[in-house]
């Protein structure tokens, strides 16, 4: 099968961040299956065109979010028929689906959506707005809609008007030479923004620090330079900012944090909580749906936005270490039967399938009640 992904950001090509991440681990594993892969990125860096693994830019555009799917409709639909895919897969976020001719069948996939975002101002309000509509023609343009989580379906139907087709975790597979992580260091990956929750976290750290001295958080994110501004006197000897890690810098800095921490107040999915699976490592998170349906039972949750609850999860957890070899075992059950690549695959190519189906016919979006 010939499969075009359409992506707002993707690895080296300026800043990646779930989206990107999903997408590049979905076109490999279609690319070492034998399917032709052709991945498109319109990003803040310029536009991009590659294969799975590597992409190059053809051009370096640097406008406002809210204007590339008009500015480069004209140049991804030429990309496209050049390539004539069975299927173009998008997701919601960046609305590069809204202008896209109806000339392939078009699969979008749900992360979390612009309207379920923190607004900081009436700017960042005004191009919410603006955003929400090009997600909303991108998932109405659809022929077959992918949620990662029943969380972020029921949560996206209301505002698309559409509920998902398919529910289809994302995937992560276990190392060739998996490690078990060593020390009483915990680990903070995502963007340094509200939704993350990393505010609640730097108010749990200093009962940590006080009970385990010898622990030290490390946050791995961008605009580290903004936060380190913002952090206590008392706690620049216990947190470390690392700013953006490349992948094998990040693989490294697990296999020496024994538990990620994940306060997140929203999530559609946790793709931290797999990745941590995957590296041995012990997940403590905030109970928002999201999270709590992709950890299951391999590890620990708090009631959301609770610093006082996050830090005895995070030392309940130091505490014990006969726990913390349970929840890796449980961790790897969990990859091995929810979130393995081939279930990721099969699925997916089921969906695609379905999508080449609907594309001969009109869809009829649902209205929630």
């Amino acid at each position: 099968m010939r499969i075009a992904f359409v992506t707002p950001e993707y690895p080296n090509c300026g800043p990646s961040f779930g989206i990107g991440a999903y997408v590049a681990r979905l076109a490999q594993d279609f690319t070492d299956h034998g399917h032709a892969v052709l991945v498109i990125v319109v990003s803040a860096s310029g536009w991009w065109v590659g294969h799975s693994d590597h992409v190059q830019r053809i051009r370096p555009l640097h406008c406002p979010g809210v204007l590339r799917p008009w500015m480069s409709q004209g140049w991804v639909t030429r990309t496209l028929d050049e390539l004539a895919p069975d299927i173009v897969e998008i997701p919601n976020w960046g609305g590069l689906g809204a202008f896209l001719p109806k000339q392939w069948p078009l699969v979008t996939r749900l992360s979390t959506s612009i309207q379920q975002m923190a607004v900081e101002n009436t700017i960042s309000r005004h191009l919410r707005h603006r955003h929400a509509r090009l997600e909303c023609a991108s998932v109405k343009r659809a022929d077959v809609v992918i949620a990662n989580s029943h969380t972020i379906a029921l949560a996206c139907a209301p505002l698309y008007r559409r509920m998902a087709d398919y529910i289809i975790p994302h995937a992560f597979s276990l190392p060739t030479e998996p490690t078990i992580p060593q020390g009483n260091d915990v680990l903070f990956v995502g963007r340094l923004e509200h939704r993350k929750g990393i505010d609640v976290l730097l108010r749990a750290w200093p009962i940590v620090s006080s009970a385990f001295p010898q622990a030290t958080l490390h946050v791995v994110g961008l605009d580290r330079h903004h936060l380190a501004n913002k952090l206590p006197p008392a706690l620049t000897a216990r947190v470390r900012l690392h700013g953006h890690l490349e992948p094998d810098q990040l693989n490294a800095l697990r296999n020496k944090t024994s538990i990620q921490v994940i306060p997140s107040r929203f999530e559609s999915f946790g793709l931290t909580v797999i990745e941590a699976f995957a590296h041995g490592q012990v997940v403590v998170a905030a109970d928002c749906p999201g999270l709590v349906e992709t950890v299951n039972n391999a590890g620990f949750t708090y009631p959301v936005e609770d610093p006082q609850a996050l830090a005895q999860a995070l030392l309940h957890t130091l505490k014990d270490s006969e726990l913390r070899q349970t929840c890796r075992q449980l961790g790897k059950i969990e990859l091995n039967t929810r979130f393995a690549p081939k279930i990721c695959r099969e699925a997916t190519l089921a969906a695609y399938q379905d999508a080449r189906i609907r594309a001969r016919r009109p869809i009829t979006a649902l209205t929630p009640n």
